[in-house]
């Protein structure tokens, strides 16, 4: 699933699973996935680009590249992107 340009999305408890590519991408401000469940899927469980966005307490199981990426913030005005990752297994 791919979510673009989005701002304040939360996705809470949620199973996304059987993914011939990535589980969830997500190009946006404020978002969070949390208590999710992510799993079976043939590339990332997670990608998230912008700022502000939070991936917490997810269960990500069976992937076939990784887990969770984060990409954000700019390099030219040094602006942080302040994305977390926690407590995700």
């Amino acid at each position: 699933m791919v979510i673009k340009k989005q701002y304040k999305i939360t996705f809470d408890g949620i199973t996304f699973k059987g993914t011939r590519d990535d589980g969830l991408i997500i190009k946006g401000d404020n978002n969070k996935v949390q208590n999710c469940i992510i799993k079976n899927v043939a590339g990332n469980a997670l990608l998230m680009t912008g700022i502000n966005n939070l991936a917490f307490n997810n269960e990500i199981t069976r992937t076939g590249k990784g887990g969770i990426i984060l990409d954000g913030g700019d390099t030219e005005t040094l602006t942080e992107g302040n994305n977390i990752a926690d407590n995700n297994n």
